[in-house]
């Protein structure tokens, strides 16, 4: 986990997901609001307030009653150093890279100002719509030091919502407390970069779920 105090991080959506009709009604409704936010995406990346992203777990292939034989010593008639017959060995097995990714899933906490949800709500339901308006976007997010300094970069392509939370109301409570709320993203592709010169990885960090 990275650390929450010196760590910073951006999260950005490319155009697509900004480009609907929709979007054109909130950030009219925004710009003639006396607040200092005039936009939609703007309202948007401001109530973020932390993103969840899959890691990597292998499941290993575990072999049973192996024959025992390595570094023995067999300088008499039996081994010297041999406590056991058989051992027990794990393997990484032959799974390809995009199968040891945790989830296809990305969930972001927002703070709910309810123009957020309305229009997270929107783009969901045009995915449902008879004639498909809304489409597939990319999600950025930038990692940078304390000096403010990029170091490493994780964009999810093709990507569209999955989820949105169940509504709560209570009037019962005495002190009404900003509430959150998260939404999760479905992606089809996982890439990392590592922003640092000259510390490009080894291998292509590219995964395509």
């Amino acid at each position: 986990m990275l650390n929450a105090i010196a760590d910073k991080y951006i999260i950005e959506f490319s155009n697509e997901f900004f480009d609907t009709e929709a979007a054109k009604k909130y950030t009219n409704f925004l710009y003639n609001m006396n607040g200092p936010i005039k936009d939609l995406p703007s309202h948007f990346y401001e109530s973020f307030q932390s993103i969840t992203i899959p890691g990597l777990t292998a499941q290993p292939i575990s072999v049973t009653g192996l024959n025992n034989l390595k570094n023995v010593n067999f300088g008499g008639k039996s081994p010297s150093n041999m406590t056991e017959t058989s051992v027990d060995r794990q393997y990484i097995g032959t799974q390809s890279f995009n199968q040891i990714i945790n989830s296809n899933n990305i969930s972001i906490t927002a703070r709910n100002t309810f123009i957020n949800w309305m229009y997270s709500y929107e783009v969901f339901r045009l995915y449902f719509a008879r004639t498909k308006t809304v489409k597939d976007f990319r999600i950025t997010i930038t990692v940078k030091d304390a000096g403010d300094i990029p170091m490493l970069m994780f964009i999810f392509s093709d990507c569209f919502i999955t989820s949105l939370p169940d509504l709560e109301f209570i009037t019962n409570q005495s002190i009404r407390e900003p509430r959150t709320f998260d939404i999760g993203f479905a992606f089809n592709k996982f890439d990392t970069k590592f922003l640092i010169p000259n510390f490009n990885t080894i291998l292509d960090n590219s995964i395509n779920i």
